[in-house]
């Protein structure tokens, strides 16, 4: 999942007048994050991404999805506008920081992993689509929608609060790590908690908390694990949070001696498609 270090705005009427633009499209650079790979390209605040390795950039939902897509290290041209002039920009995107606290950088990662999810059912509703089941393509067509539309609304809101100044750098509410790992004991994957509707739409109840990257190797992706799951139990224990997943783990931990440590494993019960299902998972040694 790559990364560059800005905060983007989708360009009205307005803004492309303000901003000398000839089109109304493009993503707006707002906020760039300190010792970024974007700071190291050379953007700065009310440049206007254009293109993205040559492909045309018609708002920032589209540009997120170009970057979360692309692997951290990979290097890609970027066309701006800044002040009605054209200039082209090489970058090399980064990996996105894990286990930040503040309540800015949580609901951002929230937003991530609800668009990673949009797009791993938008490639799985196509390939049932050739495949000749519409049903199952329109299916997995709503979930991306609905997955789309609550990324959209939680970098909209951030977005606001930041414009707002009600959240600030280095002073959101501090929350525990969203980092999935135990004391001895590693799934190899991020999670963030799950909204209100998305929990209505799992039917999950209050349990659940979003899988929102997976770690390339990991133990979660080796059984298949994928970010947009939402694990609700370990070893049939309801997960109500991302602090419970922590201490189940733990508690897995807890119960194996240092001979038998590499052999640990957890049951998780993820929902997928809105279908339950149970996977065991081999747990990494720390």
């Amino acid at each position: 999942m790559g990364y560059i270090g800005v905060f983007l705005g989708d360009i009205s009427e307005e803004r492309a007048r303000e901003l000398q633009l000839n089109e109304v499209r493009g993503a707006v650079v707002g906020k760039v994050e300190d010792d970024s790979p974007a700071v190291r390209a050379g953007l700065i605040e009310n440049d206007v991404i254009l293109a993205f390795n040559d492909q045309m950039i018609q708002n920032r939902s589209q540009l997120y999805r170009l970057i979360i897509n692309s692997s951290p290290g990979a290097k890609a041209t970027l066309t701006i506008s800044r002040k009605g002039s054209l200039r082209t920009l090489s970058i090399e995107l980064g990996q996105r920081r894990v286990g930040i606290q503040d309540e800015r950088k949580r609901l951002y990662g929230e937003a991530d992993a609800m668009l990673a999810a949009a797009e791993d059912r938008r490639r799985e509703a196509e390939v049932l689509r050739l495949s000749g089941d519409t049903a199952g393509a329109q299916k997995l067509i709503e979930e991306e929608q609905l997955f789309r539309k609550q990324s959209e609304e939680r970098r909209t809101y951030v977005e606001e609060q930041l414009r707002q100044g009600k959240i600030k750098e280095n002073t959101g509410i501090q929350r525990p790590t969203y980092s999935i790992s135990a004391n001895r004991y590693s799934l190899g994957l991020t999670a963030v908690p799950i909204g209100e509707q998305l929990a209505q739409y799992f039917n999950t109840g209050e349990s659940g908390v979003l899988v929102s990257e997976v770690r390339a190797g990991g133990a979660a992706e080796k059984v298949g694990i994928k970010a947009g799951d939402c694990i609700v139990a370990v070893n049939d224990e309801k997960v109500r949070s991302v602090s419970d997943l922590f201490r189940l783990v733990d508690r897995q931990g807890s119960t194996e001696t240092v001979s038998e440590k590499s052999e640990a494993e957890v049951i998780l019960t993820i929902i997928r498609d809105r279908n339950e299902r149970k996977i065991k998972v081999d747990l990494e040694s720390r």
